[in-house]
């Protein structure tokens, strides 16, 4: 029989008819449907290290529900992983901790909330390919909304737990994260250095001296190629203790709050070469 590797998730409804044990269908429905596709998105990109926009799309693991559990509304999820590439020469305890670390840094970044690395393998994945977490998280936001449905309805907490532990609470701040992905129609110029960036996707990181915080970019259409080559250069003097500044031409998109969430980058260039942007 060829080997699989099963893993246990809760989904755990708190407030409201979720404590008489309790969901409205509709609104119980379109949640769980939410979290589903969040979660076979994230176990797809933890399984095959990539990114599939669509749930269904899924690769070398399935995602089982079990019947819920009396107290609150607890909905049991079984995650079987059936990669043998993956899971060659791994034992089931690495990738077990190592899943449930993954999910809590993935779907931490896409509702707002950021954690570091509990073990070696996400520590060292994320050190590797920053943006890609950053690009999961971007992509995970649309389906976590739809999870969000019955903290939006009718308030409470929804946690994704382990079985003796929990990994992450979402509640009405997270709601206002997921709820908005509105982009600033104008654009503006930032000035900052690179601290991440992906050569294949053109995703990074900026720090940016307004905000003074890192902040994820996606590559926009207009992004070229001189563009490209200074991003690069920027991120190898700022791994060189060197300056580094580049002014970046951004559209920040913002949750319902007005927090910039992340920037499109449009282009980069020198500071100061066309205009007062060096002085923000």
């Amino acid at each position: 029989m060829a080997r699989e590797i099963s893993i246990t998730l809760k989904l755990v409804f708190r407030g409201g008819h979720a404590d008489e044990g309790r969901l409205d269908l509709y609104d119980g429905a379109d949640s769980i449907f939410g979290f589903a596709k969040t979660l076979q998105m994230a176990t797809h990109a933890f399984v095959k290290d990539g990114i599939t926009k669509t749930a269904p799309s899924m690769k070398g693991a399935k995602i089982f529900m079990s019947p819920p559990k009396a107290g609150s509304f607890v909905e049991v999820l079984q995650v079987t992983i059936t990669d043998p590439n993956f899971m060659a020469g791994l034992t089931t305890g690495v990738i077990t901790n190592a899943f449930y670390d993954f999910l809590k840094i993935a779907l931490g970044r896409a509702a707002g909330l950021m954690f570091e690395p509990e073990t070696p393998a996400i520590r060292q994945r994320l050190e590797r390919d920053e943006p890609f977490f950053d690009e999961l998280a971007d992509l995970l936001e649309a389906p976590l909304r739809e999870g969000h449905r019955t903290i939006e309805e009718s308030g409470g907490t929804i946690s994704l737990e382990r079985p003796r532990s929990n990994l992450l609470t979402f509640d009405a701040d997270t709601l206002d994260w997921v709820k908005t992905r509105e982009e600033d129609e104008a654009s503006t110029f930032r000035l900052g250095t690179v601290t991440r960036f992906n050569i294949i996707s053109h995703n990074g990181r900026i720090y940016d001296k307004t905000e003074d915080r890192t902040i994820p970019f996606k590559a926009g259409e207009s992004l070229n190629q001189s563009s490209i080559l200074l991003l690069s250069k920027s991120l190898d003097e700022a791994n060189n203790r060197l300056p580094g500044l580049l002014e970046f031409q951004v559209a920040p998109v913002r949750s319902a709050r007005g927090v910039i969430k992340r920037f499109i980058l449009s282009s980069c260039r020198k500071p100061g070469l066309l205009g007062p942007a060096h002085s923000l």
